[in-house]
C-alpha cells in the first residue's frame, strides 16, 4: 500500500475523498447511533479536514527511479481512477 505522499495529489482530490469518507461516517453514525468507534472515527475525519492538506502536486515532480514504486503509484492511480468514477456514475 502507498503512502499518500507518493501518490500526485492536489490538495482539493485529497480534501474531496476526506469529505467523502466523513459523509460515508456520518451515514454510519446515523445507522449505528450506540457505536463509540464510528463516532470517534468521525471525529478524527473532521479534526482532518479542519486542517490544511498539503497537495504533492509540483513542477518538479519525477517518476520514481524504483520499478516497484512505478506499480505501486500505477495501482494507487488506479484505484484513484476507479473512485472517481464510481462518484460520477
Amino acid at each position: 500500500e502507498m503512502h499518500q505522499s507518493n501518490s500526485p495529489l492536489s490538495e482539493k482530490v485529497i480534501r474531496v475523498l476526506l469529505s467523502r469518507i466523513s459523509e460515508a461516517l456520518k451515514i454510519m453514525v446515523t445507522d449505528s447511533p450506540s457505536s463509540k468507534a464510528l463516532k470517534g472515527r468521525l471525529e478524527e475525519m473532521n479534526q482532518h479536514l479542519s486542517i490544511r492538506v498539503q497537495g504533492t502536486i509540483s513542477d518538479s515532480m519525477a517518476l520514481p527511479s524504483n520499478d516497484n514504486h512505478l506499480v505501486a503509484l500505477n495501482q494507487g492511480l488506479k484505484r484513484l481512477r476507479g473512485i472517481l468514477l464510481s462518484e460520477h456514475s
